[in-house]
């Protein structure tokens, strides 16, 4: 029994002393790139890139890299940048703990906010999709509800034959409104796209807590 007990427990100990050794190898090895991989593999980054695509086109997404020092503690800072044909802007930032790749954060006033702390709580605001017919046929039908429902600074993106992307702030765009049986739409994490079927104009419903808001027409 005795010798059971030790044969166990040496290989307990040597269970734990590889699992040391692959974190301590893991965290030498969490470089800028592995720190850029770490975000790149995130549900929500891999759908922006999918919606920037179907807004104006493929290969408008670029990663800027750098290194900061926040509190005392260094970060690897990723941002996440789209290339409108006019400017560049950032989309979001994650912060990447040196030597910790899985530590992912953003920035908020004063704070580092956990990746996986802003993930519950997206769960937990998180629209039914089954709501938005609903949402968006009163959208649709009653003015007062539009208003309240859409950025003060709509904007209309028009793409030329030549690519230049046109830019119209404040459009007219209750005549972009067509009925519920116009569109196919397209839910993600933070949006939805509501694609007319026969037309290439492209709604988009930024989320807000546990509803939306229109935030920009797109016209290819």
């Amino acid at each position: 029994m005795k010798c059971t007990l030790i044969s166990i427990s040496l290989l307990l100990l040597s269970c734990n002393q590889n699992n040391s050794s692959n974190n301590h190898n893991n965290n030498k090895n969490c470089n800028i790139e592995a720190a850029k991989q770490s975000v790149l593999n995130l549900k929500e980054v891999q759908q922006k890139e999918k919606q920037i695509s179907t807004l104006i086109g493929k290969d408008r997404v670029t990663y800027h890299t750098d290194s900061v020092l926040i509190k005392e503690k260094s970060f690897y800072e990723i941002q996440m940048r789209c290339n409108f044909p006019y400017k560049s802007q950032n989309i979001i930032t994650f912060l990447v703990e040196k030597n910790h790749c899985e530590n992912i954060f953003l920035e908020r006033v004063d704070t580092l906010l956990p990746y996986s702390i802003y993930q519950k709580e997206q769960e937990a605001n998180k629209p039914n999709k089954a709501h938005f017919a609903n949402f968006f046929q009163q959208f649709k039908d009653d003015k007062l509800f539009q208003l309240q429902h859409s950025d003060s600074s709509v904007m209309l993106f028009s793409k030329e034959k030549d690519n230049t992307l046109i830019a119209t702030e404040h459009p007219d765009f209750e005549r972009y409104i067509k009925p519920l049986g116009a569109y196919s739409f397209i839910y993600y994490e933070d949006c939805v796209l509501c694609k007319e079927k026969n037309t290439n104009t492209i709604l988009v419903f930024d989320r807000v807590k546990n509803n939306w808001s229109l935030n920009s027409i797109w016209q290819k």
